[in-house]
């Protein structure tokens, strides 16, 4: 021991290190500096148990210990600090979930990465550095970066959660955090960390058990495996006052989560329904037609969006204005999702019945929806025919 030294950085100052603890549970490494600062290196465990061979191989993913997970406390009302003001002094706790470390040993770069590389090496040698060709230039711009998929299976192999990072060589530490993927529309926007009101959506809570993760390369449309599966458990804190039937909560959520999928993804049409149309009626202005076949037509499309609306949304125009209202299907949905979701108990009978009586109010909603699309198909179709300026969603004939 002590004949080879590796420096630790992640954040830490040079500076004088007046004392160091191990809390043995956790296998933290506690440092206090001689500025009164305190550095936790959280489970350094891997530092033991490291081999040089480990790092030799493509990909290798180190042992994982047992990723408690729970529900977190918001003792201020939100997340973090809530408003208490920047003079109330706090800090993030780790992290929540199950930690995976694993190693990469090479670099995966992009054709200009690699060039780029190249000319560094030219550039010391003293050598010349020539323009790249055209076509050099059209692969490095039309080039997606490689990266690294970590994929998170139960035991049966379905997979759960795919967790994106980059595909670069070192050794990374990820936790995930014991939620199964969202179905949820795609969008692209990123919570605020500051707005206390804002936080990532996060799929129901995966059961506790044994899962195992792999690592697989996806570079440009093919994707490789690098490091062999290895298992780990979620475990729970196990402190519910009342018998939970783990099998029966997460088919509930299972069809929970597809049924919202479902919904979600139908508002979001329904939604570009109404955009299509606010773009059929200003390029009515621009067509040479007067017909009031066309502007039946559009009312008939917006009132069927409307009542769509209504039902999926509640009466926003009584609700407006103060006047009670009941919810519509999407809220009544997001009021289970948001109840269950949020604690590690079973579902209830009420929400059973609530999700069924969803579902049957829905197939009534997706047929009108159906229909709604139908008509504002032949709508744009024949707009078309009459050589209208191109609105979204309608693709232009030519012949």
């Amino acid at each position: 021991g002590g004949s080879n030294w590796i420096k630790l950085s992640g954040g830490l100052p040079i500076t004088c290190v007046k004392d160091i603890a191990i809390q043995k549970r956790e296998n933290d490494l506690v440092i206090a500096t001689f500025g009164r600062g305190f550095y936790v290196l959280d489970d350094y465990s891997i530092l033991q148990k490291i081999k040089a061979e480990d790092l030799k191989e493509t990909a290798h993913i180190f042992p994982i210990k047992d990723g408690l997970v729970f529900n977190p406390s918001t003792p201020y009302g939100h997340k973090g600090k809530s408003f208490q003001g920047e003079g109330f002094f706090n800090t993030e706790n780790p992290a929540i979930g199950a930690s995976i470390r694993y190693h990469i040993k090479d670099d995966y770069n992009t054709i200009k990465e690699k060039r780029k590389e190249a000319e560094k090496e030219k550039f010391k040698a003293k050598q010349p550095i020539y323009y790249p060709s055209a076509d050099t230039i059209r692969l490095e711009d039309k080039e997606e970066a490689a990266y690294i998929l970590l994929v998170i299976s139960d035991m049966k192999g379905n997979i759960v959660r795919k967790l994106k990072q980059d595909a670069k060589k070192g050794l990374y530490n990820i936790v995930w955090d014991g939620h199964i993927e969202v179905t949820s529309p795609v969008n692209f926007h990123n919570p605020d960390p500051d707005n206390p009101y804002e936080s990532a959506e996060t799929g129901p809570m995966a059961m506790p058990g044994k899962y195992q993760v792999r690592i697989e390369l996806v570079q440009g449309f093919t994707v490789t495996k690098l490091a062999t599966d290895i298992s780990f458990n979620i475990v729970t804190l196990n402190n519910s006052s009342l018998t939970v039937d783990r099998n029966k909560l997460e088919q509930f959520n299972t069809r929970l989560a597809e049924f919202r999928r479902v919904v979600k993804g139908v508002n979001e049409y329904v939604g570009e329904m109404h955009n299509r149309v606010k773009y059929i009626k200003a390029g009515l202005l621009q067509i040479n037609s007067t017909d009031e076949n066309l502007y039946k037509q559009i009312t008939q499309i917006e009132e069927g969006l409307n009542t769509i609306g209504i039902e999926m949304h509640g009466d926003g125009s009584i609700a407006r204005r103060e006047f009670e209202t009941m919810p519509g299907l999407l809220g009544s949905v997001e009021n289970i999702v948001g109840n269950l979701w949020s604690t590690s108990a079973q579902q209830t009978t009420t929400y059973e019945d609530k999700l069924a009586a969803c579902e049957s109010k829905f197939t009534l909603i997706y047929d009108k929806v159906k229909y709604t699309k139908t008509l504002l198909e032949k709508l744009e179709k024949q707009l078309d025919s009459m050589k209208a300026p191109y609105t979204p969603g309608r693709f232009p004939e030519w012949k």
